[in-house]
């Protein structure tokens, strides 16, 4: 009994030394988000140039960051250059990163987020270009702009799509219907109301006040 007392502590020492690695991984896989979960939500997105990706790399500060997406295609972080991320799944992005990797670490843990370049006008506080992660809503959109001045016109706001034009009524709840959250490349215009006594009456008074007082001099003189 009395070496078996003995025993035990070595026992214990030994069994938390084997189970070290697997508590590590765990605790690896704990801190970052699920991978798969979010690249099957965003795997209908489709990256273009200006767009950004982020990458988060599991204890490689080095290899992470947001980069922004070249003309070639590729992401301006030197160590990802030579990857090409534009046009293709997210699902495939995510393999190509994994298999860069992999170089480096038997089973790396990373989390990839693309973030999309959208342009907002018109009658809205800060038009700007933004760039906004995919599953943003045309309305979320507009209010990160600062919203809709007096002037605009929220019950028809234009989206300019893939070379098409669709009216959106953002008066209503689901102003975007079929139209879904933002796309890469989007642009969402804010027309403004139309003022009949700025835009037409107060003009034409100005120009008639402008051609009586031209007639008035005109008299004057001939006196």
């Amino acid at each position: 009994m009395r070496h078996i007392g003995l025993l035990l502590p070595v026992l214990f020492v030994r069994l938390a030394a084997a189970q070290a690695p697997a508590a590590t991984t765990a605790m690896a896989q704990a801190a970052l988000p699920n991978v798969t979960a979010a690249t099957v939500a965003d795997d209908g997105v489709r990256l273009a140039p200006g767009d950004v990706l982020r990458i988060t790399v599991w204890r490689r500060p080095e290899m992470s960051g947001e980069s922004v997406i070249g003309d070639d295609g590729t992401m301006s972080h030197p160590l990802f250059r030579a990857i090409r991320v534009t046009g293709v799944p997210m699902s495939v992005v995510e393999d190509r990163i994994r298999s860069f990797l992999i170089r480096f670490n038997d089973d790396p843990q990373f989390f990839i987020e693309p973030m999309v370049r959208v342009s907002v006008s018109g009658e809205v506080r800060n038009a700007n270009v933004y760039t906004l992660r995919p599953r943003t809503s045309i309305t979320q959109a507009v209010e990160m702009a600062g919203g809709i001045t007096e002037r605009g016109r929220r019950n028809d706001v234009k989206l300019l799509r893939g070379g098409q034009t669709y009216p959106i009524d953002l008066a209503r709840i689901d102003g975007a219907g079929p139209l879904g959250p933002v796309r890469s490349g989007d642009q969402i215009l804010v027309p403004r109301h139309h003022d009949f006594f700025r835009e037409y009456l107060a003009p034409s008074a100005a120009v008639t006040a402008a051609v009586a007082a031209i007639i008035n001099a005109s008299h004057g003189r001939r006196r």
